[in-house]
């Protein structure tokens, strides 16, 4: 078993990568921040990432990478942006991936990211292509503390397969 801790961003969240010396597979734990020193445990390990843990969901664990990866799956309803949000982000060419932090190395499948000045470039395609609702509000302070960026999400059915409802406290 592979089994590494580092400390992530300013508050020096542990997070851990571990992974199945076999079959390469791996989860990584709270990654919270400071992505490409985890990438950098994957790509020397080789590991192929199956698995994303976050135990609780303060900002320096999750930041703004839930609401990108909640796009990317289909699992937004609704997208509500800022009419001035704009935002750097990387964008894997390879499997399409976007990230908020700016790293060299996509998290999900290793291959180069190329960096986007505003994030939104991505986005708006995505959010037309999977039939998003896209809303775009003016000077709301709701919002404002949220990131300038909110998302409505969808129960994925699918996702749920024992029929069963988990938390974690």
């Amino acid at each position: 078993m592979i089994h590494e801790i580092l400390p992530v961003g300013p508050l020096q969240c542990n997070c851990s990568v571990i992974g199945d010396e076999a079959t390469r597979e791996a989860m990584v734990i709270d990654p919270g921040d400071d992505i490409e020193d985890v990438a950098a445990i994957i790509r020397k390990n080789n590991l192929k990432v199956k698995q994303i843990v976050i135990t609780h969901a303060h900002i320096d664990h999750v930041g703004g990478a839930m609401k990108l990866r909640a796009l990317e799956t289909g699992e937004v309803q609704s997208l509500f942006l800022a009419e001035n949000y704009s935002a750097r982000a990387v964008e894997c060419k390879h499997c399409g991936h976007l990230d908020a932090h700016i790293v060299s190395a996509c998290v999900a499948c290793g291959r180069k990211t190329r960096e986007l000045n505003d994030v939104c470039d991505a986005i708006i395609p995505i959010a037309i292509r999977s039939d998003i609702e896209l809303f775009y509000v003016k000077q709301h302070s709701e919002l404002d503390r949220a990131g300038n960026i909110a998302a409505l999400l969808r129960f994925r059915a699918d996702q749920n397969r024992t029929g069963q409802v988990a938390a974690a406290s």
